[in-house]
């Protein structure tokens, strides 16, 4: 940190001096301005606190602004509405349709992503049968694109009960 202050003032550090009173070390740095300039004292606490500051502050001032989605169009079709979102939603919604969960779900969730409710019936996993089911639901389903957010949770979301 010293060489950081040393090049910023374009100066000299010289180590902690000894005061005058008693011989005590009183931790302070005499720093030269550069070409002969008069010498000033610093403490150590101060210039270490002036680096922190410093660095703080160029590190929150280089920072860019969080591109977050704070509200997203889609969630009611996430679990929270008659409609799924077979694209983004998670395995688990798919337990309101009887004979859906594990293994129909599953299986949608793994064929995503889906351009149409239709698409699910080509999904060369499904039996002629999870077809017949798929096709009494599927006025309930909807595609919606992708969302990096939601489809990292499609097989685990985290919930255990």
């Amino acid at each position: 940190m010293v060489a950081f202050v040393t090049t910023a003032a374009s100066g000299t550090l010289r180590g902690p001096q000894r005061s005058a009173r008693a011989g005590v070390c009183t931790r302070a740095l005499r720093m030269q301005a550069g070409n002969g300039g008069e010498e000033t004292r610093v403490s150590r606490r101060s210039l270490l606190t002036g680096v922190l500051a410093a660095t703080v502050a160029a590190v929150l001032g280089r920072g860019q602004a969080a591109n977050a989605r704070i509200d997203y169009e889609g969630v009611p079709f996430l679990g929270g509405s008659d409609k799924i979102d077979v694209n983004n939603a998670n395995i688990r919604v798919y337990l309101r349709f009887p004979g859906f969960y594990p293994n129909i779900a599953k299986k949608i969730v793994a064929g995503a992503p889906y351009k149409s409710p239709e698409d699910i019936l080509r999904n060369s996993e499904l039996t002629e049968k999870e077809k017949d089911l798929v096709k009494q639901q599927i006025d309930h389903f909807v595609t919606l694109p992708p969302q990096s957010e939601y489809v990292v949770d499609q097989v685990n979301n985290g919930l255990y009960r």
